[in-house]
């Protein structure tokens, strides 16, 4: 049985942690925090309009196949985790994820 997630869990498992969402959608980093609670206008995980485009934008960028719906209705966490593990390799993102250190392979 698969676990359905909320737009804003959906992506905290792409992005890698819940305080990394503000800061892509030009926020702070306890942003995010925030929308797992709901309010009078939202439910609990909602994303705002704004942050939706700046996050599939990102998702894009890094060569993750994030789709709308995903940030409207949310996904399945085995559709999360088929996103994750379709996204192609890229060396230029494998030292933002290890905190680049990697060690310098052409100097050894």
């Amino acid at each position: 049985m698969s676990n359905h997630l909320t737009p804003t869990e959906v992506c905290v498992r792409i992005f890698g942690g819940i305080e990394k969402l503000g800061p892509i959608c030009g926020l702070g980093p306890k942003t995010g925090y925030g929308w797992l609670q709901a309010t009078k206008y939202r439910s609990a995980g909602d994303l705002a309009g704004p942050c939706q485009r700046a996050l599939l934008k990102e998702a894009r960028s890094r060569g993750f196949d994030l789709r709308p719906e995903h940030l409207i209705y949310g996904a399945t966490d085995l559709e999360v985790d088929r996103i994750i593990n379709a996204r192609p390799f890229r060396a230029d993102h494998l030292g933002a994820v290890r905190g680049g250190d990697l060690p310098d392979v052409a100097a050894q």
